[in-house]
């Protein structure tokens, strides 16, 4: 994408937060082009050390889900993924649902997508940042209700195996490039979270994104997760109503 006056490039990566296969394929192909660029900018600022979430959430999940049924999915996900849930009983329920879903896809003892970007721009010796602070995270969190975020926790502990079947889904979607059915699926799976998480979140990152190619001339390698870029709301129309020209790369 460039400005219509400028003959500078800069390129918007979607991408997944796991290390699933389809994720790590995309790293192998999308490293030519952040060589490219001068500027790394991810959708959160990864380049410091990652702060403690501890305290956003109060509540004991295993009284909150019920005992007895907290127990015997803990059990099930010690058995098939190796998961303690046990451990992440203070925890916000989005957390443990981001966590869960890492290791029912994701390749054990690898970073996911977004960390592994990071790490190659700080090889390159690249200037970096984010789109969006780990504060402004977490005021989403404090500020989404208790009794959704438990729905949806309880939703995917009760299926597993359905969970499974959908995250693969969703990645074979994006293996396949099909940014428009993965933000239907993400948007659905959403809830009654999605105007937060995808809505005013794209208005947010689409203004970002303006601000940093707005000032300088130099070549920016911008990332945010798939489900952003399309829709209505999609952070590609704000682009385009913003007056940047943008033209799709088949990798």
């Amino acid at each position: 994408m460039h400005w219509p006056d400028s003959t500078r490039m800069h390129y918007l990566f979607g991408t997944m937060h796991t290390s699933s296969p389809a994720s790590l394929n995309q790293f192998e192909l999308v490293k030519k082009w952040l060589s490219h660029c001068s500027v790394f900018i991810a959708e959160t600022d990864l380049s410091g050390p990652m702060p403690s979430f501890t305290g956003v959430w109060k509540q004991d999940l295993k009284l909150a889900l019920g005992e007895n049924f907290y127990d015997r999915v803990a059990s099930k996900l010690r058995q098939l993924y190796g998961i303690d849930l046990q451990m992440m009983r203070f925890t916000h329920p989005l957390h443990v649902m981001s966590f869960i879903s890492q290791h029912m896809i994701g390749e054990m003892n690898t970073e996911a997508l977004d960390f592994l970007l990071q790490r190659e721009a700080d090889r390159l010796q690249m200037e970096t940042g984010g789109l969006e602070t780990i504060d402004e995270q977490l005021q989403i969190l404090i500020n989404l209700p208790e009794s959704q975020s438990l729905l949806q926790l309880k939703k995917l502990l009760r299926n597993l195996s359905g969970t499974r079947r959908q995250l693969i889904h969703m990645d074979e979607t994006y293996a396949r490039g099909d940014i428009r059915k993965l933000y239907k699926m993400s948007r659905k799976g959403l809830g009654g979270h999605r105007h937060i998480h995808i809505n005013q979140r794209n208005a947010i990152l689409s203004k970002r994104v303006l601000n940093y190619l707005e000032p300088n001339e130099r070549s920016h390698f911008i990332c945010c997760g798939a489900a952003h870029l399309w829709g209505e709301f999609g952070m590609l129309r704000s682009l385009k109503k913003a007056g940047l020209l943008l033209k799709p790369i088949i990798v």
